[in-house]
């Protein structure tokens, strides 16, 4: 099971995260995309590229509305290279990058015809508009593999949505394993009816958490509460996150991911108490490098 870390792209800092996060051990991270809160991931990523060697990167996520699916996949392949083939593009149909923009979601019908487009362009594939052939001409020249497509899910019809067009899945179904396990059986589903490998679906999980004893849970949530809620303002991003929080003991943590690994979840992307570096060595000490690794 690949460990991910999540972290925001501050200006001045986000190189300095990837460096701590590939030297505790960690596969990747994710940077989140919301131009009006935080600066830009994939500026953030290239720059990271240049000073760590192994680390993986992805947005978590981008959206299909803010940029034209031509732009985000061109920009998305020019990562792809800048990292030698160390990319995935997370996208979503959009939560606060949407928000500060006076709009809701994107529409699951729309976001599924822009996602489509999208991964076409990055297949080096063509795209009719309005009887104009485009394609992305500069890929004939890349060097590295397509950029794969890393589709958020929560409810069914994005589930099954990403079952039959992503390259891989990262579930945000909260921290009940079973219902992670629901999700990861309906995503295959997907997979299946529409003619693909469902083996060939990557499934990730995002999770919040937060190494606790059980008897301090909610102490605990409640210190991450000040800093969530600035970061986040009036949106209702941070309730969502509350519930998707999995707060316990070292063994209660280990328990479940354990679990999910045994049902054949491949990637977990942990989002420690931001203000708390100290979860990372935590998290890494304690769990990933015994148990894990």
């Amino acid at each position: 099971m690949e460990l991910w870390t999540m972290r925001i792209p501050e200006t001045g800092t986000a190189v300095a995260q990837a460096q701590r996060a590939e030297a505790q051990g960690w596969d990747g991270i994710t940077f989140t995309d919301s131009q009006n809160l935080v600066g830009d991931p994939f500026i953030a990523v290239s720059l990271c590229a240049g000073a760590t060697s192994t680390l993986q990167f992805a947005t978590g996520v981008t959206n299909a509305h803010t940029r034209h699916p031509a732009a985000l996949a061109t920009t998305a392949a020019t990562v792809q290279e800048a990292t030698g083939g160390r990319f995935v593009l997370g996208i979503g149909r959009g939560d606060t990058a949407l928000f500060h923009l006076g709009r809701k979601p994107m529409p699951v019908a729309e976001f599924a015809r822009r996602t489509a487009d999208l991964q076409t362009y990055l297949s080096g594939g063509t795209i009719d508009i309005d009887g104009h052939p485009s394609r992305l001409q500069w890929l004939d020249r890349a060097t590295q593999p397509k950029v794969p497509l890393d589709m958020a899910c929560s409810g069914p019809r994005m589930l099954e949505l990403g079952g039959r067009i992503a390259d891989r899945l990262t579930l945000g179904v909260g921290a009940d394993p079973d219902r992670v396990v629901w999700a990861m059986d309906l995503a295959r589903k997907a997979a299946a009816e529409a003619g693909r490998d469902p083996a060939t679906l990557g499934l990730a999980h995002v999770q919040a958490g937060y190494v606790v004893d059980t008897a301090d849970r909610a102490k605990a949530l409640e210190r991450q509460r000040q800093p969530m809620e600035t970061l986040m303002g009036t949106h209702r991003s941070w309730e969502h996150l509350q519930e998707s929080y999995l707060l316990g003991s070292i063994d209660d943590i280990i328990e479940r991911l354990q679990f999910l690994e045994s049902h054949g979840l491949e990637h977990v992307t942990i989002h420690p108490a931001a203000p708390e570096p100290a979860q990372l060595d935590l998290w890494m000490e304690k769990i990933i490098r015994p148990y894990f690794r």
